[in-house]
């Protein structure tokens, strides 16, 4: 049987039609753990500055290097804002994101948040310093208002028990 010549060509011209469109991609490849959790702050919370003096936005750390043999690392972004947009006093607050690479290559796939609120019993509203050594995550930040009169520097440790702990073991336990 033999088709109209506009029948013929009408899978082809669909097909190349689509083709020029540029890809949609869910995670943009190559991208920083620093740079993934900027891009997720702003999809979750507002009120979110850069850095000021004495005080850090974005602050990342390692928490494992990347395997030289597969795709892997974590790391921990810290960053200030008002998570839910509450929009009121005393809203702003450090947030700490644990994000991972995992099964592909960055030229692939960029690392993800995987824990939103790794950190237990973490209150603070203002990040000085984020610093990982010897297994332990020490977090240097503020609490309260300078011009309420509740203005503290305060210091929290976290014990790092690795990505896949197993159990009811968390990846973090603060420390005294």
């Amino acid at each position: 049987m033999h088709l109209p010549s506009h029948r013929r060509w009408l899978p082809v011209s669909f097909f190349a039609a689509f083709s020029v469109l540029p890809i949609a991609l869910a995670n943009e490849p190559g991208l920083s753990p620093k740079e993934v959790v900027r891009r997720y702050s702003h999809t979750v919370a507002c009120q979110i500055y850069g850095s000021t003096s004495g005080y850090q936005q974005y602050a990342t750390v390692e928490l494992e290097p990347a395997h030289s043999k597969y795709p892997s690392g974590a790391w921990l972004v810290g960053w200030t804002g008002d998570l839910g947009c509450m929009g009121g006093n005393g809203t702003l607050g450090l947030q700490i994101n644990l994000v991972s690479q995992n099964g592909f290559s960055n030229r692939t796939v960029s690392p993800v948040v995987i824990d939103s609120r790794p950190m237990p019993d973490l209150a603070m509203n203002g990040l000085r310093d984020l610093s990982f050594k010897d297994g332990v995550v020490t977090i240097r930040g503020t609490t309260g208002r300078a011009k309420f009169g509740t203005y503290q520097e305060v210091t929290a440790r976290y014990r790092w028990n690795g990505m896949w702990t197993g159990g009811d073991q968390p990846r973090f336990e603060r420390l005294p």
